[in-house]
């Protein structure tokens, strides 16, 4: 016709039923970029209508798509572009006569190459269905979205990756005769470009429960991208969806137990019970709404990856049996199961075959009992509930029950169909009530390893940066972690059935960022991290033959150390590689000083390649197995120095490294058993000689020998060195009584330096024999003794020791080295953490107990800060305590519940005075959690043992608020006096009865007379000083305190 239309590209053409034809394309201008153009012409090609749409920016704007509604509306779908540049997808609806009836933006989260590319108006239901791209994160996703029609308003929509990263783009719609919806387009392939991908969706009619409770965080379903394969090594393809020890096909539900034990070369077993339902063809499962975590897995068998592999919280099992649907699902207590039963149909349809288990029973609980060579899965009773389609509940006294039938089917009974309500029977654990917000954060952290007493998510180390970004390392047992809002990479051939090693990063709000695992298909550990800019180095061991290393060689001999570093923001692996000799080896602690040079410490059994350094310490080997190895690296991971550590005997270990401010040395921190120092001082051990190394600068140098005297070649001792800056050994002890001070090599922050004074250093430990550790020098301060096992706190000054004490529960099952942790504040307070067995003893003025029981110390105060914890929950809980620039204990806690809860490392705070506590737990019962609000939360524990974070706070005044007072109030007499001596209360102490502890001390501190008193207003005291020598003596009575004169 003679009528135009300025198009510069037409970009999509549709009809009508009538054949009117729909183009849209763009124009360009000169002050608005490019314009989108609509028009509508009738089946003879004259225009009946034409716009124009220009974006709020005045940038390029273009369409991609149009699609007709069978009412004449019209959709039109493309991008505009924003004032920043980006593209934001733009979707927009005519009516018939041309009229804008709305138009809506999508915009990823990360704000780039947003895009429609194609647009569909359901024949059925006249809704809205998009596809195209989406920029969320690194890269642009698949993008399908449903919309409503008379708004635009989002409906549905599913995001999803490619398996490799890089863009994935999807570009067509069509709708097929059974009213499902095919996209197709293009995904990236790494190095071979992009490979076409179509997919279908279903429509679905479902119905889901409402319900208030909170998914698990440690159990997202993953989506089975051929990262999950079978133990022969093959992809599992019929898995679509895994978490925990679950395991879903499409009609199929795999509940998988394991038992791994600790040898290498000994068999592991697993047990498969598979759960089928019916013979209905059109089982699906599907992935419901997606969480915006993701994972990415970097594996030996998918060389290209698998990136942003997505999760999410519940899989609907549609038609399990015609007209029933099964929501997979998990809360507090585990995984759970609601059987959704439409309006009319049968329940009776329910029955679960089950293969693979050896015997099933319902108990007197009415719960179903699965038991295998393993053990016992139970599932609780079931439940039964109501509702129409708006999700009203309604009443129903129908009473569900489990009934087998023969050895291998289990029915659902007493439910009756309702022709007009949903009933959905429901199979889930109780859920502990939720924990109120706080401002301290106590979490679990772990995922689900049933069945598996060897399993378990382990803490082994905490650091932070600038930010107070925390940084977490340890292992995981099944290659999976919790995840609520963060990322998981995983590099390597991760084993389900062993410990993988894990990276973890917090920011400061609580908030989950990433999580790295690696590891090969065996044991990999992480020891130790430490932070410097924005990497983050790790140390560990593994026993894996197909390590991830980024260079040099990947299979461990035996056991072989590891040392990584990883990018802080992200937790990309930039560098990993193997610390190997021809035996075991392994590194167990890292520092680095605030020049950037990295330390490391571990543990040898062979005759390693050593790095020699001019002017530094130089230790060969010595023929032994069980060296110490102490190495100098820099940022690129190459080795400046290396030297053996020891003596000539076996099983050294070394469990700590400290550096010294300024770049001025370090501290190394272990244990020997060799019982003599080397004779020739200052003098490296040679391969032919034999002893400790023998080291010491000063005459006035502290150097105890091996078991105090003892010599007992069957014990070990602590032992500490020191280094200068130039990595020259300048001083060696012994640390020990005449029995072993023996501890693990996964211990750390045992040794701490003080800011306030940076010769003073503090060690803790645990002894099997205090009574006869060296003579304590202190007369002030906590001092506590015992001829028994205990925690100890042993504090150098100049090298020369100034106090030794034994600290909370001593006696026998006390000996918990590896639970212990030693820290400075900015003035000089110690904080020390361990783990006690023992019941609490009332010491309001915080003294040593008299018993071996543990010295519960409250907060000073109801105002105060500190975690307050009064009783031992489980038989082994962890401990705080805090003491003061005096050295007197100021305050002491329990912490945990009914398990064995015990910290592995710590990370003190100066400027919020905190300290964040990292390590594992058993409890399942009265675990302090406590979340602030937006928190990452886990209220439960999710496997045999999990790991715990906790943020532990202090008062600024917390060491001075039991200061003894000289009162003038308090009334002795008479004083002088030869014996007899009486102490009148004031009238304005007391208000009610209160415990006190009232004590004498010498003239030399030390205590003479410890009584417990039970106090009111105007009491009186009466004791007897006869059988003390004459002299000046101090009696104090809580805060207070005074002086006492004997006389003969």
């Amino acid at each position: 016709t003679s009528e135009e239309v300025a198009l510069s590209e037409v970009r999509d053409v549709t009809l009508d039923a009538n054949d009117n034809i729909y183009i849209t394309g763009w124009k360009p201008t000169t002050t608005q970029g490019r314009d989108i153009v609509v028009v509508k012409l009738d089946d003879g090609a004259t225009i009946l209508w034409e716009q124009t749409f220009n974006g709020t920016a005045d940038a390029n704007d273009q369409p991609n798509a149009i699609a007709v509604a069978t009412n004449g509306d019209v959709i039109v779908g493309g991008f505009s572009t924003t004032s920043s540049g980006d593209r934001d997808g733009l979707l927009l609806k005519y009516n018939s006569s041309g009229t804008l009836q709305w138009q809506q933006t999508i915009s990823g989260a990360a704000s780039g190459e947003d895009e429609i590319t194609d647009v569909l108006v359901s024949t059925g239901s006249n809704e809205i269905y998009l596809c195209g791209q989406i920029h969320e994160t690194a890269d642009e996703d698949y993008l399908f979205q449903r919309r409503s029609n008379s708004n635009g308003s989002l409906l549905h929509e599913l995001t999803f990756a490619g398996w490799v990263g890089g863009t994935d783009r999807a570009e067509i719609l069509l709708e097929d005769e059974e009213g499902g919806i095919i996209m197709s387009g293009k995904t990236a392939a790494g190095v071979n470009g992009q490979f076409p991908t179509a997919v279908r969706f279903a429509k679905k009619d479902y119905f889901l429960p409402p319900t208030s409770e909170t998914p698990n965080a440690a159990l997202p379903y993953i989506h089975q991208y051929d990262q999950l394969t079978k133990t022969n090594g093959t992809v599992a393809e019929d898995i679509k969806y895994y978490a925990g020890n679950h395991y879903l096909e499409n009609a199929q539900l795999s509940i998988v137990q394991a038992r791994i034990d600790t040898v290498p070369t000994t068999p592991d077993t697993l047990c498969r019970v598979d759960v089928t339902f019916s013979d209905d063809k059109s089982q699906r499962v599907f992935a419901l709404d997606k969480r915006s975590s993701y994972h990415n897995y970097y594996l030996g068998h998918i060389n290209e990856g698998r990136t942003k592999v997505p999760l999410t919280d519940q899989v609907l099992h549609t038609d399990a049996w015609t007209g029933i649907d099964i929501l997979h699902g998990s809360n507090g207590a585990g995984h759970t199961y609601d059987i959704i039963i439409e309006p009319g149909v049968d329940p009776d349809a329910i029955v679960f075959t089950f293969t693979g288990h050896t015997s099933l029973a319902v108990n007197g609980s009415g719960e179903l009992e699965i038991t295998t060579a393993l053990g016992t899965i139970v599932w609780p009773e079931p439940t039964l509930s109501s509702y129409d389609a708006a999700g009203t509940s309604y009443s129903n006294s129908d009473t569900p029950a489990y009934s087998l039938v023969g050895s291998n089917k289990v029915e659902i009974t007493g439910v009756n169909s309702v022709s007009n309500r949903y009933l959905v029977i429901g199979v889930r654990g109780g859920v502990m009530a939720s924990p109120t917000a706080d401002s301290k954060w106590i979490t679990y952290f772990g995922d689900s390893n049933d069945a598996n007493p060897f399993a378990g998510d382990l803490f082994s180390s905490i650091d932070t940066n600038e930010e107070n970004d925390l940084l977490i390392g340890g292992a995981t047992f099944n290659g999976e972690i919790p995840v609520s809002a963060g990322v998981v990479t995983v590099y390597g051939n991760v084993d389900n059935n062993s410990f993988n090693s894990i990276l973890l990063k917090f920011d400061l709000n609580h908030d989950f960022n990433y999580a790295t695992i690696f590891g090969g298909t065996s044991t990999d550990i992480s020891h130790d991290l430490k932070v410097i800019n924005d990497n983050v180095f790790v140390v560990g061991e593994t026993r894996s033959n197909n390590f991830p290393v980024t260079g040099g060689a990947n299979n461990a001999v035996d056991t072989d150390g590891f040392i990584g570093k990883f990018d802080l923001i992200t937790g990309e692996r930039l560098l990993l590689e193997l610390f190997t000799g021809s035996d075991a080896d392994l590194l167990s602690t890292i520092d680095i000083s605030s020049t950037g040079r990295v330390f490391v410490g571990g543990i040898v059994n062979s005759n390693i390649s050593l790095v020699t350094l001019s002017g530094a310490y130089n230790q060969p080997f010595n023929g032994s197995a069980g060296d110490c190895v102490i190495l100098e690296y820099d940022q690129e991971l190459e080795i400046i120095w290396s030297s053996l550590f020891g003596g000539n005997l076996d099983i050294e270990q070394l469990y700590d490294l400290t550096v010294k401010p300024n770049d001025t040395g370090f501290y190394i921190y272990g244990s020997t058993p060799n019982a003599f120092y080397n004779p020739t001082l200052n003098t490296p051990p040679s391969a032919q000689q034999s002893g400790f190394p023998n080291y010491k600068t000063s005459t006035t140098d502290t150097q105890f020998p091996f078991n105090n005297g003892g010599n007992d070649p069957n014990q070990s001792d602590a032992f500490i060195g020191e280094f200068d800056g130039a990595n020259q050994l300048l001083w060696t002890t012994f640390i020990g009584g005449n029995e072993s001070e023996n501890q693990p090599y996964y211990s750390h922050s045992k040794l701490a330096i003080n800011p306030a004074n940076p010769t003073e250093i503090a060690i803790v430990g645990a002894t099997e024999n205090f009574g006869s550790f060296p003579t304590n020098p202190a007369t002030t301060g906590y001092l506590q003794t015992t001829n028994e096992e205990a925690d100890f706190v042993m504090i150098f000054v100049d090298r020369v020791i100034d106090r030794i004490t034994a600290f909370g529960c001593t006696g026998d099952n006390v000996f918990y080295s590896d639970e212990s942790t030693v820290h400075y504040t900015s003035v000089g307070e110690l904080i020390i953490t361990g783990l006690t067995s023992c019941d609490p003893v009332s010491v309001p003025d915080c003294e040593p107990p008299a018993s071996g029981d543990f010295p519960y110390c409250p907060p000073p105060g109801v105002s105060s800060v500190e975690f307050d914890q009064s009783t031992n929950n489980g038989g082994q809980d962890a401990y705080i305590a805090v003491l003061g620039t005096d050295r007197t204990l100021s305050y002491a806690s329990f912490f945990g519940g009914d398990g064995k809860d015990g910290g592995t490392d710590a990370v003190y705070i100066p400027s919020s005075r905190t300290l964040f506590l990292v390590g594992n737990t058993s409890s399942v019962n009265n675990f302090p959690v406590s979340f602030p609000s937006g928190a990452y939360m886990q209220e439960n524990l999710a496997g045999s043992v999990d790991g715990f974070i906790a943020e532990l706070c202090f008062d600024e005044t917390i060491t001075n608020s039991r200061e003894p007072v000289i009162s003038n109030e308090l009334k002795l007499f008479p004083n002088p006096t030869t014996g007899r001596v009486i102490l009148q209360i004031p009238s304005n102490y007391f208000t009610v009865f209160e415990e006190m502890n009232f004590s004498i001390f010498n003239g030399l501190g030390e205590l003479v007379m410890p009584r417990t008193l039970i106090l009111s207003a105007n009491d009186r005291i009466e004791f007897d000083l006869s059988n003390l020598p004459a002299g000046l003596y101090y009696y104090k009575l809580g805060k207070y305190a005074g002086q006492i004169i004997k006389v003969q």
